[in-house]
């Protein structure tokens, strides 16, 4: 009787234990990310940013032991007037994206980092800068295989207006 009630207690902690594996959705060892793994690779990046069209090369890969995803975006205007390097992890303890936004402006907008939270096929994140709120929704399109990144911003009156939107295509 003794091994038997031994055997089940060892066993329910053996199934708890692997219910409670199974439940886990993060990994901090190793940030898989279903959706932005559809924006490896190389892209054509065109749109506009206010009334300024945009043209950019732009690459996203896995970096730093599967942590990251880095953007690339480099203008094709010759001499080049914009490149950024862009940053994206998961936060399994606070459970939402972090970005770390480093760009030609400089460190006064860089130390901003931005945080996003994931609905269905888009990514929105949000950036307290101090001048105002932005936001950035990547947005997937698994038809087409394109993505959109569609930007907004408060104006001085507290409404939100679109920045620009930047499309990508193989």
């Amino acid at each position: 009787m003794r091994k038997t009630i031994c055997f089940f207690c060892f066993s329910l902690l053996v199934t708890s234990y692997s219910f409670g594996q199974d439940s886990t959705k993060c990994n901090s060892k190793y940030f898989a990310d279903t959706l932005l793994n559809k924006l490896v690779g190389q892209w054509q990046l065109s749109g506009k940013i206010g009334n300024r069209k945009v043209e950019n090369k732009f690459s996203a890969d896995w970096i730093l032991n599967h942590q990251f995803i880095e953007l690339n975006f480099a203008d094709e205007a010759s001499p080049q007037t914009y490149f950024a390097r862009v940053l994206i992890e998961y936060d399994c303890i606070s459970e939402r994206y972090v970005v770390h936004w480093l760009d030609v402006y400089g460190g006064r907008y860089s130390e901003t980092l931005g945080y996003g939270l994931r609905k269905d096929k888009a990514i929105e994140f949000r950036y307290e800068y101090p001048d105002a709120p932005f936001i950035n929704k990547f947005i997937y399109d698994d038809k087409n295989d394109t993505w959109q990144f569609h930007m907004t911003t408060k104006d001085e009156d507290g409404q939100w207006k679109i920045f620009g939107d930047e499309y990508l295509k193989r």
